[in-house]
């Protein structure tokens, strides 16, 4: 006996905390369809791969994806019958198609930073939405027909889009019952047909239709602004082989497809002259792929090689030979769930000749910039930090010798600045101190780094102003746009986080010479909306930084190192002296022999003494500060050239906690220690970091430091 066809009792594992009525059950039982699906998402539950329906007040109906169980609402029991039945033969449509919706996922999807990332999450919402209208469809066409008697009518279920997609299935299930196409055909051919009407479908998600919302909802800008038009073509077996848009503004976007895997994407204007073609190429098995993007000339503009985790590099070429390429990391979510992003790590640009600008450095795990090195013609740089208040708080100036020149930190409320150290040739060095009112002391500092005591400064209309310039220049210093932000097309202008690379701003030029803005929440949904009638450009965040309290460089710790004076009398690991050297034990490279592992964990100390002023809750930590042998990447120490190699060196708190050394302080963690009985030990840790297979040698470091009072 087929047990797929049993009456439907509402003992069934399916129901969980949801208990069906007999005026229900009637209902579900006048359908075959229901009837099966029911038992079949039974049969699932029982394996122990699904979860019977819940009943949540902090959700919405649906099929959630994550938990794999279908979710009802207090609400939802409030409900007609016909309109809880209608609604739940929608998401049991949804339930039984998970399996094949995951592997379309799989076959179809795209990077989150290719440019039709937005076509791809539009469409696997499209296409599962649709399956489960189709199933609706059918068992609704079955319980009005096995419901229906001589001179009365049967009854009619409701719910989710059916208003919208119901007819078409009539139209098309008439059109192609008879042309010989097998059931799962037929399913197929109603499913990819209707496809591109419920793209058209306005979205409970947010304003717009379900093709915008659901695209937008990965991050992504659309090829064009607007809603399209949409078509879908498929074979017998539902593989989609083609997908059309065409835009409000008479352009056509094309996307073709071979075994589920994309060929090209080609948008051309009414005319049919290419705007942008994107070519696929070097699919690999685990997901790995490449692009190449052309203009409407056919010059390459941008060429992405995406990993199959999701991590990969960027370049994007520009008109003036200069060019942009961007480092990011695996995904940071399944990639079975919308939204996922793969962070920046790394924004390089060159220019025309090749020779590095800038680069911009960017912790994946926090999603924010952390460091920005301006490289100079003549060899000098700026290195600007970053802290967790996206404003510049730290500038480390050096000449083209990499000798440090000039150090301004930045107020984090009104962005000016606060002090200026300025180094001269004999290693001497002057440092202005400036109050939130204005008011500065200034002191000196010999090359030995014996100090002179403060005294009020006074500046010059002219040196007035040019600190006012550099608080103003701090203040726009942000990472460039990603890839591609630049080459959109029909009209608008789009901005993104270049941390993560998600839509945070778009423009649109509309027909009568306004501009439209949007601007994009955590969501990815539109949470601001604003109609210009003068045009402005709206750029999206600001990154910038504050670092600490004010203080100068005190001196340096070689491994082997130096250190200088401070506020505090300094003495460096239980010597007399302000200069001192850690000693790391020699290690066998075959304790080093592949990234991250680490070794030759030795501590240290720097004992503070007759501290003053202080108060009951002053503290006082040692401020790593960026340098020639500080990699701003990650805050490791490098070791000199000609010695050990693939080998850095890491700084620890006593915990075991990193110190990221040339980060801002609030991102440094350097622990602080209590100074308010006038005295403190600052003890900390440093060891071996493989960044691959170690050869021998000599590993000798150093970093310049301050101790940073609070």
């Amino acid at each position: 006996m087929d047990t797929n066809t049993q009456p439907i009792t509402g003992k069934e594992s399916l129901w969980g905390d949801y208990q069906p009525s007999q005026s229900q059950l009637k209902l579900v039982n006048a359908s075959p369809t229901f009837i099966s699906d029911i038992h079949t998402a039974s049969d699932r539950i029982d394996s122990g791969a699904y979860k019977p329906i819940a009943i949540k007040s902090d959700s919405r109906v649906q099929f959630d994806l994550v938990d794999k169980r279908v979710v009802l609402t207090p609400d939802f029991l409030n409900w007609e019958d016909t309109e809880q039945m209608g609604t739940l033969s929608h998401e049991l449509g949804h339930f039984l198609d998970d399996p094949a919706e995951r592997a379309f996922a799989k076959d179809y999807g795209v990077n989150p930073r290719d440019p039709d990332a937005h076509n791809q999450a539009a469409t696997l919402f499209i296409r599962a939405q649709t399956v489960a209208e189709a199933n609706q469809w059918k068992i609704a066409r079955e319980v009005e027909q096995n419901t229906a008697t001589p001179g009365n009518p049967g009854t009619k279920l409701s719910g989710s889009a059916s208003a919208w997609t119901g007819p078409e299935f009539d139209a098309l299930y008439a059109k192609y019952r008879n042309t010989g196409l097998t059931d799962s055909q037929l399913q197929h051919r109603l499913t990819t047909s209707v496809m591109g009407t419920f793209a058209g479908v306005p979205s409970d998600m947010g304003a717009g239709s379900e093709y915008n919302v659901d695209g937008s909802m990965s991050g992504a800008a659309p090829i064009e602004p607007g809603q399209p038009t949409v078509h879908y073509e498929s074979d017998a077996n539902g593989k989609i082989n083609s997908m059309t848009e065409e835009w409000p503004s008479g352009d056509k976007s094309t996307q073709t497809f071979k075994d589920g895997k994309r060929v090209q994407s080609q948008t051309v204007d009414s005319q049919g002259k290419p705007l942008r073609t994107v070519d696929y190429s070097n699919y690999g098995p685990d997901g790995s792929y490449r692009i190449d993007v052309k203009d409407g000339s056919g010059k390459t503009i941008q060429r992405s090689d995406f990993n199959g985790d999701g991590s990969g590099i960027e370049r994007g070429f520009h008109d003036d030979g200069s060019r942009l390429e961007t480092t990011f990391g695996p995904l940071k979510s399944d990639a079975a769930s919308f939204g996922a992003q793969s962070p920046t790590k790394l924004m390089t640009q060159y220019d025309a000749q090749g020779r590095e600008k800038q680069k911009d450095y960017f912790d994946p795990d926090q999603g924010i910039n952390t460091n920005q090195v301006v490289t100079r013609a003549d060899g000098s740089k700026s290195m600007y930090s970053f802290n967790d208040q996206e404003k510049v708080g730290l500038q480390n100036d050096y000449d083209a010798k990499g000798k440090p020149v000039d150090t301004y930190r930045y107020d984090s409320g009104s962005g000016k600045v606060s002090s200026h150290t300025h180094f001269n040739e004999d290693g001497s060095r002057t440092l202005d101190t400036i109050d939130a009112g204005g008011k500065a002391t200034r002191m000196s500092a010999t090359n030995d780094g014996q100090r002179s005591t403060a005294q009020p400064a006074t500046f010059s209309a002219a040196e007035q102003q040019a600190l006012k310039e550099h608080g103003e220049r701090a203040s726009k210093i942000v990472p460039p746009q990603p890839v591609g932000a630049d080459t959109a097309l029909g009209n608008q202008r789009t901005y993104f986080d270049p941390a993560s690379n998600r839509l945070t701003n778009q423009d649109i030029k509309e027909p009568d010479g306004s501009t439209t803005s949007y601007a994009y929440n955590s969501m990815n949904l539109v949470g601001y909306q604003m109609k210009k009638f003068v045009v402005a450009t709206l750029f999206a965040g600001v990154f910038a930084v504050f670092t600490g309290s004010a203080f100068a460089s005190d001196g340096t710790i070689t491994f082997n190192g130096a250190l200088t004076a401070s506020t505090c009398a300094i003495n460096g690991n239980g010597t007399s002296a302000k200069d001192f050297t850690v000693k790391l034990p020699t290690i066998s490279t075959s304790t080093l022999k592949a990234a991250g592992e680490t070794a030759g964990t030795t501590s240290y100390q720097i004992a503070l003494t007759g501290c003053t002023p202080v108060t009951s809750s002053s503290k006082a930590a040692v401020f790593y500060e960026a340098g020639t042998s500080v990699d701003p990447a990650d805050g490791r120490l490098t070791v000199t050239a000609g010695g050990a190699s693939n080998v850095k060196m890491q700084l620890l708190n006593l915990d075991g906690s990193r110190i990221k050394a040339g980060y801002s302080t609030d991102l440094q963690n350097s622990k602080a220690a209590d100074i308010s009985s006038g005295s403190a030990t600052l003890s900390y840790n440093v060891q071996y970091y493989a960044t691959g297979v170690t050869t021998a040698g000599a590993a000798n470091s150093s970093v310049v430091y301050s101790i940073d009072y609070q």
